[in-house]
């Protein structure tokens, strides 16, 4: 029984231990999340400040950096005005006052300017940077900008529209005797037509836009066919001077052949220029020749024929003239060597036959001797044949006409 209860009076003080240490921790959490609360509270007022000085202190320095308009008066340029308030409102893009005047510019620019690409461009990316940056965005004011881009717009179209109205009918008048003097000129200009395209294209963009009515259709109808027929007037002519031009340098080229051809110096070098001629003549488009070129063909033709038949004749003459000096000294060995000892070659038919073969007198074609030579050769033979015996005498006659002759 005893034990009992002192268990029970165990738990208890457990338990109000245990209560007393939540109660604790409680009041702990409670006065943590005050402080945290106060602290983020305190933290957000602070960041709120710093934007606020930010953001005057953006102002302050804008409103500093205004004295660069006053640099600006009526009679500067506009694009250098366009180029300080182009700065000045990207450096500061939430201030309306930039904003308003680099806007206001930039309609200034597009109303004198007939090119307005690239301002319509600058003026969407000026409307982005505004809408990004700015604490407070004024689209009615967007709205109000983009009409009045509208209006400037139909205004430029309208006075673009009246202006060529005065002098459409002389446009086309001009195109339409240009483009046929151009078929029929025999000077043909590429680069004439392809400049008066450009500023012909001007018509087209009139087409398109309906500035002209039916009649106007119908003659720029006209002048385009005649376009068409000029571009393949054009492209017939500048085929023709493309091979003219090459049937020009080809011939230059053939004559440059004959000029080597007569210097050359032998047979191999003669024939490797006409072969190399003949392979540049090959390449002559011979039916689109003009008069003048067939005739300086037909020249150059003539002069190659008669030099060759000259030059050839030439070579031809100078190799039998050597073969004739060759051959008379084979005949003076066979005869110096065969009276140095005639006995042993009068009387033994082999070292006869050997001498022969020997000096290659055998060999000699006779077609191909001069008289001089032949009466040398004739004499000398003879000589010999006279000295041996009749059964070498055959030998001999035997080998020589046996025997392959030469050939030059």
């Amino acid at each position: 029984m005893n034990i009992l209860l002192y268990t029970l009076t165990i738990l208890c003080v457990i338990t109000i231990v245990f209560q007393i240490m939540i109660i604790s921790l409680f009041t702990k959490s409670n006065r943590l999340l005050n402080e945290n609360s106060n602290y983020q509270k305190e933290k957000d007022d602070l960041s709120r400040l710093n934007e606020e000085n930010t953001i005057l202190n953006n102002h302050l320095n804008y409103q500093k950096r205004k004295n660069d308009l006053s640099q600006l008066n009526e009679e500067d340029d506009i694009i250098k005005k366009q180029i300080i308030l182009k700065k000045l409102f990207y450096e500061f893009p939430n201030e309306e006052e930039a904003f308003d005047n680099y806007i206001e510019i930039l309609f200034e620019t597009i109303e004198e300017n007939d090119q307005v690409d690239e301002y319509i461009n600058e003026i969407d990316n000026v409307f982005e940077a505004y809408i990004l940056n700015s604490d407070m965005i004024n689209y009615n004011k967007i709205n109000e900008y983009r009409k009045r881009l509208e209006v400037i717009f139909e205004k430029k179209r309208d006075d673009y529209k009246n202006n060529y109205i005065k002098i459409k009918d002389k446009m086309l008048s001009d195109y339409n005797d240009f483009f046929e003097e151009l078929i029929n000129n025999e000077k043909f200009s590429n680069s004439l037509l392809l400049k008066k395209l450009d500023s012909y294209n001007e018509l087209e963009i009139m087409n398109d836009k309906e500035f002209l009515d039916n009649a106007d259709k119908i003659k720029l109808q006209i002048i385009k066919n005649k376009i068409e027929k000029a571009f393949i007037t054009f492209e017939a002519k500048a085929n023709k001077y493309e091979k003219d031009e090459n049937n020009k340098q080809l011939l230059e080229e053939l004559k440059k052949y004959y000029t080597n051809f007569c210097k050359s110096e032998n047979k191999f070098d003669a024939n490797k220029i006409l072969s190399e001629a003949l392979l540049c003549e090959q390449k002559i488009e011979f039916l689109t020749l003009n008069d003048e070129m067939k005739s300086k063909y037909l020249e150059i033709k003539d002069s190659f024929e008669k030099a060759s038949e000259d030059l050839f004749g030439k070579f031809e003459e100078e190799k039998v003239l050597n073969y004739n000096k060759e051959v008379i000294i084979r005949i003076k060995q066979l005869d110096k060597a065969f009276h140095k000892d005639s006995k042993k070659y009068q009387k033994e038919e082999k070292e006869i036959v050997n001498l022969f073969k020997k000096t290659a007198v055998n060999k000699i074609n006779q077609s191909y001797l001069l008289t001089e030579a032949a009466t040398y050769y004739s004499t000398i033979y003879s000589k010999i044949f006279n000295e041996i015996k009749n059964d070498n005498k055959y030998a001999i006659t035997k080998f020589v006409i046996s025997s392959k002759k030469d050939k030059i």
